[in-house]
């Protein structure tokens, strides 16, 4: 899904995420060294079923800011968020964009630990 005019920077494949320094030249005039790019993960906040409210999705943390290095980096996270920043405009936010990425095996194991916790009357088959 395209959401800006602009080329995406950064898309997701599989369990990847795809880097294409070339296109930072759509957001900046500055050249690629003094553009930062980096990934956060967002993690929600697990809420026990009893305690579950409406401002569940809007409770999340960020892990630590990862540097993009490489053209393909894998991810482990679920969702994260990307920022590019130019160090020749002061720092300024140039591009920000989240991924998601349905990662099975952590689903998985949260399944069988809510099911441990809490019993399979709370998950649906």
């Amino acid at each position: 899904l395209k959401c800006f005019k602009k080329s995406p920077i950064t898309e997701e494949e599989g369990y990847s995420l795809l880097f294409y320094q070339e296109r930072i030249r759509e957001y900046t005039n500055s050249s690629f060294s003094s553009v930062n790019c980096s990934f956060q993960g967002i993690r929600r906040v697990e809420q026990k079923p009893e305690q579950y409210n409406g401002n569940c999705d809007t409770l999340w943390n960020f892990t630590e800011k990862i540097q993009i290095k490489e053209k393909v980096t894998h991810i482990e996270e679920e969702g994260i968020l990307v920022t590019c920043d130019d160090q020749g405009q002061n720092g300024t936010n140039i591009y920000k964009n989240v991924h998601v990425f349905i990662q099975p095996i952590r689903v998985q194991h949260k399944r069988a630990k809510f099911k441990v916790c809490y019993g399979a009357a709370y998950i649906s088959e």
